[in-house]
């Protein structure tokens, strides 16, 4: 597990944004006018996600994006947009949910 102040996984970081960026653009969003902060944090759970190997707990999943946002602490605030980012991921594509792991899916490209 990550402790608190690790640097972030830039190559994991870079296949994500690269991911996400494909699969939205398909989606015909602009990322180019403010919106990419929207998707901000579903990408920096992909990445933490992905550091860790691929799969994590779900319920890990709070406390991985967490850290890479630089917060000590998990409240249920975070869990909950944790929760809400997993289940748009899960509808994306981008992640599968199954027996409370999350496993991070490779695009086609």
């Amino acid at each position: 597990m990550p402790r608190y102040g690790n640097p972030r996984p830039v190559a994991e970081i870079a296949v994500a944004l690269h991911d996400a960026i494909k699969y939205f653009e398909g989606l015909g969003v602009s990322l180019m006018r403010g919106r990419i902060r929207v998707y901000a944090d579903a990408l920096e759970l992909l990445a933490a996600i992905r550091a860790e190997g691929g799969t994590c707990a779900k319920a890990d999943a709070p406390m991985l994006l967490a850290r890479v946002l630089g917060f000590a602490r998990t409240g249920a605030s975070i869990t909950a947009t944790v929760d809400s980012i997993l289940r748009s991921l899960v509808r994306a594509g981008l992640v599968e949910s199954r027996a409370g792991e999350v496993r991070v899916l490779r695009q086609k490209a």
